[in-house]
């Protein structure tokens, strides 16, 4: 898992039987632990799994996730009161197309826009 990211945070509580080795190195680094038989699993978000699936010849992805991560919406400085962009919902900012242009734009793979 990442050093101080939300996967090592949540492990870090609920995890009573496990030793957690953490990776500050990115994915190069969790591909070294995992090649070198380092650690037994690995955990991490889903783009960052399905990057290193494309060089883990035999791995496989199990179903399911860790933690449910809530993600927000920050507004940059400046954005007058009352206009629409000053108070979105997650609906405007998905019937907007913001959502699936962001998620494009970061070439996120195995992402979708919720319904």
């Amino acid at each position: 898992m990442g050093q101080n990211d939300a996967v090592d945070f949540h492990l870090t509580r609920t995890l009573k039987n496990a030793t957690l080795v953490r990776n500050a190195g990115g994915i190069a680094g969790a591909l070294e632990l995992v090649r070198a038989g380092r650690v037994d699993l690995y955990a991490a978000n889903r783009q960052r799994l399905d990057e290193m699936m494309a060089q883990l010849p035999g791995a496989r992805l199990l179903e399911g996730s860790v933690l449910a991560v809530q993600q927000s919406i920050a507004l940059p400085k400046g954005v007058p009161p009352g206009s629409p962009m000053s108070r979105p919902s997650s609906a405007d900012a998905k019937a907007s197309g913001l959502v699936a242009e962001s998620i494009a734009r970061a070439r996120l793979r195995g992402v979708n826009v919720a319904p």
